[in-house]
C-alpha cells in the first residue's frame, strides 16, 4: 500500500521543535515537506520533514558550521527529496549582520526566466521557494533597502567559463563587495503599495 505524504501540521511542528530543541528562523511548507531553517552558535541548516497518513514523520537534515562571524549574510541551496514523496528546491538566507537586517526592506531573486520579490519584515532567516532552479543558470539574490539601495548581493555563477572567471577574480584579491555590485543586475518591479 502506497503512503500519502504531506507537510506537518502545527502540533507536529511544535512537538518537533520542542523535542529537538530547535529555535526556528523560518518555517515553510514546500510540496510534501515542512522546511525549518535554524541557526545555533555552532551550526546553521535546515530540517526537511514530511508526515505519512499515519502521522509517522520522516526527517532529513542539512547543516554546516555557523559562519556568522565571517559572513554578513549566509546563503544556502537545497535540492532534493525522497523517493515517492517528491522533490523540492529552495534557497535559505540568514541575515547575520544587524545593520543589514534593520535596513533590509525587500529580497529579490532573479534567474534567466523568473523574478520574485518579497518583504523582509525584520526576519533574520528566510526560506525562498518561489524560484525556478536551473543549477546551470545564473542566479542573483539581492537585499534592498526602502529606497532601492543594494545592501547585499549574491551571484551564483553559471557552469563553465563564468565559474573560472569568478575564481580568477577571487585570486586577484578583488574587493568582493565591489565585484558583487558590478556583477549584480537588478531587474525587479517595485512592490505595489496599498
Amino acid at each position: 500500500m502506497k503512503s500519502d505524504y504531506s507537510p506537518l501540521n502545527l502540533n507536529q511542528i511544535n512537538d518537533f521543535l520542542e523535542r529537538n530543541n530547535v529555535d526556528a528562523l523560518d518555517i515553510q511548507d514546500i510540496g510534501n515537506y515542512t522546511v525549518i531553517l535554524y541557526q545555533t552558535l555552532e551550526e546553521q541548516g535546515d530540517w526537511r520533514l514530511t508526515s505519512d497518513q499515519n502521522g509517522m514523520i520522516s526527517a532529513s537534515h542539512g547543516y554546516s558550521n555557523n559562519n556568522s562571524d565571517i559572513a554578513k549574510v549566509s546563503v544556502g541551496f537545497s535540492k532534493g527529496g525522497g523517493r515517492g514523496i517528491g522533490n523540492i528546491s529552495y534557497i535559505s538566507l540568514i541575515i547575520n549582520d544587524n545593520e543589514i537586517l534593520e535596513a533590509a526592506d525587500r529580497l529579490v531573486v532573479n534567474n534567466k526566466n523568473h523574478s520574485s520579490e518579497e518583504l523582509v519584515n525584520n526576519r533574520r532567516g528566510i526560506i525562498i521557494s518561489d524560484f525556478e532552479d536551473e543549477s546551470s543558470e545564473e542566479l542573483i539574490i539581492t537585499l534592498l533597502d526602502k529606497t532601492g539601495n543594494m545592501l547585499f548581493c549574491y551571484k551564483r555563477p553559471t557552469i563553465g567559463n563564468k565559474v573560472i572567471d569568478k575564481i580568477n577574480d577571487l585570486k586577484k584579491g578583488s574587493n568582493s563587495m565591489q565585484n558583487a555590485e558590478s556583477q549584480c543586475v537588478l531587474k525587479h518591479l517595485p512592490l505595489e503599495s496599498n
